[in-house]
């Protein structure tokens, strides 16, 4: 037992040794630590108990039990996380009572373990076919097609907005080429009624 608490202790201040000689580096070795990691591997490497594992089953359920209870706290003062923007890739003149979302999967690996995407996978993996979830529409009036109805040539620049806006604004123009073609087609067709076919009949046999 005292020899527990003794390597207990000792621990605690190699770990803080380390987080002191983290918060005396240079701004640039904190800028690197800082970038390539999650608040959850921070926890790992300087809360004590949480890096700590045992091959018996009732030491790594006592062990589950403390590392629960260091991390509440620190997860109660933590803000919760904020909504995920996805742009809207469809057109209301495709299906005005549904909405499309072009999401890139994200899956990748730092530190030697495997991350990914909280809002992303969630959509791709995790929901099942009638799961649902919470979401709603943030709108940007100044990222819009022009006001013409597709008439306005337009050249389109993305930096860091990805696909799916303009897979919307192609799509958008697409169905008013086609809604405009449409009625040019009807609008040809209403023009010849039976009154002009008679007459061109009547002017043809005279």
């Amino acid at each position: 037992s005292s020899s527990s608490s003794s390597s207990s202790a000792a621990t605690i201040a190699t770990k803080l040794a380390e987080l002191k000689a983290l918060r005396a580096s240079s701004s640039e070795t904190q800028t690197k630590y800082w970038d390539s990691r999650h608040l959850r591997d921070v926890l790992l490497q300087f809360l004590p108990n949480c890096s700590s594992s045992d091959s018996s089953s009732s030491s790594s359920d006592s062990s589950s039990s403390s590392l629960e209870a260091s991390w509440k706290p620190i997860v109660a003062a933590l803000r919760p996380l904020k909504p995920r923007l996805y742009s809207i890739s469809s057109s209301p003149l495709e299906n005005p009572l549904r909405v499309q979302a072009t999401v890139a999967e994200v899956v990748y690996e730092s530190l030697g373990l495997s991350r990914e995407g909280v809002c992303s996978t969630l959509l791709s993996s995790r929901l099942k076919q009638g799961d649902q979830i919470r979401i709603y529409i943030h709108k940007n009036p100044d990222f819009r097609l022009p006001a013409e109805q597709g008439d306005r040539p337009i050249i389109m620049v993305g930096p860091g907005t990805g696909l799916a806006p303009f897979r919307s604004f192609i799509v958008h123009r697409q169905k008013l080429a086609e809604k405009k073609l449409n009625s040019t087609i009807h609008s040809s067709d209403d023009s010849v009624t039976d009154d002009s076919v008679t007459d061109s009949s009547s002017s043809s046999s005279s």
